[in-house]
């Protein structure tokens, strides 16, 4: 994991402290906001792929006995279970 090392100095203000704080804020608020756009893509794109694949459903060899879902398909890579789709 890559850690960020926040430059300190050493008479900073405690005004650029916070400035740099908020900038901080703002730039995580933005990022959040990207990761939940891309999130709500990919879910269209699943739906979309749910309705369009001619699926071949397929055993998925790391899903265990109790796995609710033990099928995967060979070309989408959607999992046999429509509730998470639609």
């Amino acid at each position: 994991m890559n850690v960020l090392k926040v430059e300190t100095y050493e008479n900073e203000s405690v005004e650029n402290i916070l400035e740099r704080k908020s900038k901080i804020e703002i730039e995580k608020y933005r990022l959040q906001k990207k990761v939940f756009q891309l999130i709500q893509m990919e879910k269209e794109l699943n739906k979309k792929l749910w309705t369009t694949c001619k699926h071949d459903w397929v055993l998925d060899s790391a899903c265990s006995s109790d796995d609710l879902c033990k099928r995967y398909c060979s070309k989408c890579q959607l999992k046999n279970m429509k509730s998470m789709y639609i």
